[in-house]
């Protein structure tokens, strides 16, 4: 077991070192250029290998923080990139089942985070679980304000 957990440590490291790098990248160059959206996508991708990893090892070595901060962690980098893929929809005014299903798996994340403050006083957690859920709530809200709005104002 100490093997695989090892495994999974090595790959987040790595995906995660890729995501900061790629990030740092993404961010100092031109906004919609082509090594922005090279970059960006690997930065997606790192982020989701980020996301996997840190389910597995927070299941592996029971930590539910780690469980909520990764999908948090993800959730921003999934809604920057389906934003962008937003601006042309196929069709306009279609939420897509993908969009409802992340908004309330991430309103239930960020929740969670609350929740687990208030229970579990004795970690780290404590200091970052209300931030962060607050930070997701309230993001994922405006998400889900800035879909249905779409909708209204482009009905099928």
């Amino acid at each position: 077991m100490e093997i695989i957990t090892t495994a999974f440590l090595a790959a987040h490291i790595a995906m995660g070192t890729t995501a900061l790098i790629c990030g740092a990248i993404a961010l100092s160059t031109l906004k919609g250029g082509g090594i922005h959206k090279r970059v960006g996508r690997v930065y997606f991708w790192s982020m989701f290998g980020v996301l996997v990893t840190a389910m597995a090892l927070a299941i592996l070595r029971p930590n539910l923080f780690l469980f909520l901060l990764a999908i948090f962690s993800f959730y921003m980098a999934f809604s920057g990139t389906r934003r962008t893929r937003m601006k042309q929809p196929a069709k306009p005014g279609v939420i897509a089942p993908l969009d409802w299903t992340i908004g309330i798996v991430t309103l239930i994340t960020g929740t969670g985070m609350i929740a687990v403050s208030l229970i579990d006083v004795t970690t780290f957690a404590l200091h970052w679980n209300p931030i962060l859920g607050s930070v997701s709530v309230t993001r994922n809200a405006v998400t889900i304000k800035d879909v249905i709005q779409s909708a209204a104002m482009n009905p099928l």
